[in-house]
């Protein structure tokens, strides 16, 4: 089993792919691409730590989730048409 520290590295790099790609994904509709680094970031590393707590089995699945979660409220709610 990888230690605490791997996990959250590794928290981190999904976090912020999933923002880099998802601000070319939506495009114009798209948040700014600061604000979607910091939301993917912030809902994957928010979702694995509990997950991790919780003692839940995989918590970088659950840092996916809590990643693409926090990017859709974000980019509903956010997002504005240039």
């Amino acid at each position: 089993m990888a230690s605490f520290g791997a996990q959250l590295f590794w928290m981190i790099a999904l976090g912020l792919t999933l923002g880099y790609f998802s601000h070319y994904i939506y495009l114009k509709y798209s948040v700014p691409i600061w604000l979607s680094l910091a939301l993917s970031t912030a809902g994957a590393v928010l979702m694995g730590v509990l997950a991790h707590l919780l003692v839940f089995g995989l918590p970088l699945m659950y840092a996916l989730l809590g990643s693409v979660i926090f990017l859709f409220v974000g980019n509903l709610f956010l997002s504005q048409e240039e």
